[in-house]
């Protein structure tokens, strides 16, 4: 078994992520997809509940964090409890294409 610990597999963002996900399960690969804001982590959330070998870490991506609010995070506290989330991801300060958001 092999194990992808970190994939942005959106159906919103690629026609044929379900696709590429049942391709993983039917060569032993486990995928972990990464969520990046709210919209995102809710469809790695769908992903993960429909297929056996997909599982997500949830997250806000720097470039996203003046955007947070209290609400975000209480949605985000409330959904790190459903059994398919095996980490907290995208949360990393990135500072490679820019510097922005570093005190937020």
């Amino acid at each position: 078994m092999m194990i992808d610990t970190h994939c942005h597999i959106y159906g919103s963002e690629m026609e044929n992520a379900e696709d590429i996900i049942r391709q993983a399960c039917e060569n032993d690969i486990t995928v972990i997809l990464n969520g990046t804001d709210p919209s995102s982590n809710r469809e790695v959330l769908e992903l993960s509940a429909k297929h056996e070998n997909a599982y997500a870490a949830l997250g806000y991506i720097y470039s996203f964090a003046d955007e947070v609010c209290d609400e975000d995070i209480r949605l985000l506290n409330g959904q790190l409890e459903n059994d398919k989330v095996v980490a907290v991801g995208e949360i990393g300060l990135d500072y490679y294409y820019t510097r922005d958001n570093k005190e937020k």
